[in-house]
C-alpha cells in the first residue's frame, strides 16, 4: 500500500455544569449588579486521532488530533442517533484532509 490511514475515536456523553457571572440591571433602582448563574450542558465529546503513514517506510506523513464538543438538549438526547449525526458534521473536517472539496455559498459584497 502507498499510504496507510489509521484512526481512533473516543466518544463520551458528557453532563457539564458550572457557574458563570453575568450582568443584571435591577428594574427597581436601575443599578448594574453581577450575579452567578448555573449553566448546564449535555452533549458529546469527540476525540479523534488521525494518522497517515507512508506504506513503504512506515514514517508518519500527517497526524491530526480533532477534539470537539457538540451540545444537545438534555430532554431530547438520543445517544446513538445524535452521536452519528454529529459525526457526520465532523466528516467535512476529516475529508478536507485528503480530498479538495468545492464549497458553494452565497456571498454579499458591499461597496461604498
Amino acid at each position: 500500500a502507498d499510504l496507510i490511514v489509521a484512526a481512533s475515536i473516543d466518544v463520551k456523553v458528557l453532563d457539564r455544569a458550572g457557574y458563570t457571572t453575568e450582568e443584571y440591571i435591577s428594574p427597581q433602582d436601575g443599578k448594574t449588579y453581577f450575579r452567578q448563574v448555573l449553566v448546564e450542558e449535555t452533549g458529546f465529546s469527540y476525540d479523534i486521532l488521525l494518522i497517515v503513514m507512508d506504506g513503504n517506510t512506515r514514517t508518519i506523513i500527517h497526524q491530526e488530533q480533532i477534539t470537539d464538543f457538540m451540545p444537545k438538549d438534555e430532554r431530547k438526547l438520543e445517544e446513538y442517533t445524535d452521536m452519528f449525526t454529529d459525526l457526520y458534521t465532523l466528516q467535512n473536517r476529516l475529508v478536507g484532509i485528503f480530498v479538495p472539496r468545492v464549497v458553494q455559498v452565497k456571498r454579499a459584497l458591499y461597496a461604498n
